[in-house]
């Protein structure tokens, strides 16, 4: 990369002194994310995450965790989906909710993104299921996507 070209990673960590970034605490947003559903009211919560290789979707699995643990919540590795965070993701994710027995579902997915959480929402919404009435699906990073959360 030559010097004279300013580089700005958003929502991503520098690896390097020359590169700014902006990010956010993933492990506190998580975590005050995983107690606002348990305080409403949920106990068995999805949480469909990234690559936990990356800093950020770590921070946020870690958040969930602490939160759940936190409450006396046992943490399940099986309510951790990884996933590509896209628009296909959330469609499984609600395909794979869908599935399971009525009493087997979650009461809540924490999606670590606006676009799995949207999509698996909208597709959730098709098949009848009431949001946010009997299930609750925040996704983090809702400043982009806001206008479609009034749709759905």
């Amino acid at each position: 990369m030559r010097a004279q070209t300013p580089v700005i990673l958003f929502d991503r960590a520098a690896d390097s002194e020359n590169i700014s970034s902006i990010t956010i605490d993933n492990y506190q947003a998580a975590y005050e994310t995983t107690q606002h559903l348990i305080a409403q009211g949920c106990q068995s919560i999805i949480h469909l995450a990234g690559n936990d290789r990356r800093d950020l979707y770590a921070g946020r699995i870690k958040g969930y965790k602490d939160a759940l643990l936190g409450n006396n919540i046992a943490f399940r590795e099986d309510r951790v989906w990884r996933c590509d965070l896209d628009e296909k993701a959330g469609v499984e994710a609600a395909r794979k909710i869908l599935l399971m027995p009525p009493s087997k579902r979650p009461d809540a997915v924490f999606a670590a993104n606006d676009i799995a959480a949207i999509y698996c929402m909208l597709h959730l919404k098709e098949h009848g299921v009431n949001i946010p009435g009997i299930f609750v699906l925040p996704g983090l990073i809702t400043i982009l996507f806001a206008p479609w959360y009034s749709q759905v």
